[in-house]
C-alpha cells in the first residue's frame, strides 16, 4: 500500500471524524512518506485563502496560528483530532489546502427548491459544477445508494425526502472538493495531494473519486482512495468492491450517543 500510495498523483484519505483510532493510523501513513505534499482538508472551507507556498509567511506559524489562519472551527471539528495533522504538516512544511464548501453554503444548496442552488454559490463555483453537467446527482443507483445511507447515517431520523436534500449538498461538496484537488496540483504540480475527508467524500465510485474521474476533470494523475472504516459501521453502509483502493478495518467509534440508544 505504501509503495502505491508514494507513486500516487492524489490520495483521497477516508476517515471518521471523531474516530482516535482511524487518526492514529491516518498519522502512521503520513508519517511514512518522503519528500513534500499538499495536505488537502475537508475541515478547512473554501472561501478561506489557500497557502500558495511552502516557504511563506504560513510556514513561520506554529500549528494552531495556521489553523486559525485558515478559518479551522476548534470547536465543531475538535483540535484533538487534528492537531497532530497541522503539527506534521508544519513539522515538514507541508502547504495545506482549504478542499470544503463551507457548512453555510451546503446547507443553504440543501434547503433551496431544486434547481435554486445556484443563488447560493460563487459564480467560480456554479461554473464547476455546470462542468460536471450542472445536475447535483450521482447516476440513478448510486444516487439511491447514497440517500440510503445518509438516512442509516442519522439513524433513521430523518426523511426520504430530507435526505435527497442532503444528498443534493453531498454531490455539491464532492464536486467542488475534486475541484479543489486539483486546483492544488496546478499549484504545486511537483507535489503529491493527500486530501483528508470522510470515508463517504473518499469514494471512488460515488465520492470525491468518481467526479475526479470525470472529463471534467484534467491533471489529477494516479489517483489511489483509501477507506478508514471502524468496523460497526460496515453494516450502515452500501460498499462496492469499487469504492476504495484499499480499506483498513478499525475499532468501534467510541459515542456517548448511537443509534441503538438515542431515543
Amino acid at each position: 500500500m505504501l509503495s502505491r500510495l508514494r507513486e500516487a498523483d492524489v490520495v483521497l484519505m477516508g476517515e471518521v471524524h471523531d474516530s482516535t483510532p482511524v487518526h492514529r493510523k491516518q498519522l502512521e501513513i503520513l508519517r511514512d512518506l518522503d519528500g513534500p505534499l499538499v495536505l488537502g482538508l475537508e475541515q478547512l472551507d473554501l472561501d478561506k485563502e489557500s497557502e500558495t507556498g511552502s516557504n511563506g509567511e504560513a510556514m513561520a506559524l506554529d500549528a494552531r496560528e495556521r489553523a486559525e489562519r485558515l478559518g479551522f472551527d476548534f470547536d465543531g471539528w475538535g483540535w484533538q483530532h487534528y492537531r497532530a495533522l497541522f503539527e506534521l504538516a508544519t513539522s515538514r512544511r507541508w502547504p495545506v489546502w482549504p478542499l470544503n464548501l463551507s457548512r453555510r453554503n451546503a446547507f443553504a444548496v440543501a434547503m433551496t427548491d431544486e434547481g435554486q442552488w445556484r443563488e447560493e454559490l460563487e459564480r467560480e463555483q456554479v461554473e464547476t459544477i455546470e462542468a460536471f453537467g450542472g445536475q447535483l446527482r450521482l447516476p440513478e443507483g448510486s444516487h439511491s445508494e447514497l440517500v440510503t445511507d445518509l438516512q442509516q447515517a442519522h439513524c433513521g431520523r430523518v426523511d426520504v425526502a430530507m435526505a435527497r436534500r442532503m444528498a443534493r449538498a453531498q454531490v455539491a461538496r464532492d464536486m467542488l472538493m475534486a475541484d479543489a484537488v486539483v486546483r492544488a496540483r496546478t499549484t504545486f504540480p511537483a507535489h503529491p495531494v493527500i486530501a483528508v475527508m470522510g470515508n463517504q467524500h473518499a469514494r471512488r465510485d460515488r465520492g470525491v473519486g468518481y467526479w475526479l474521474d470525470r472529463p471534467a476533470m484534467t491533471g489529477t494523475g494516479k489517483m489511489l482512495a483509501i477507506g478508514m472504516l471502524p468496523i460497526d459501521s460496515i453494516k450502515t453502509l452500501s460498499m462496492s468492491a469499487a469504492a476504495y483502493d484499499f480499506v483498513f478495518i478499525t475499532e468501534p467509534v467510541e459515542r456517548d450517543v448511537d443509534c441503538d440508544t438515542a431515543a
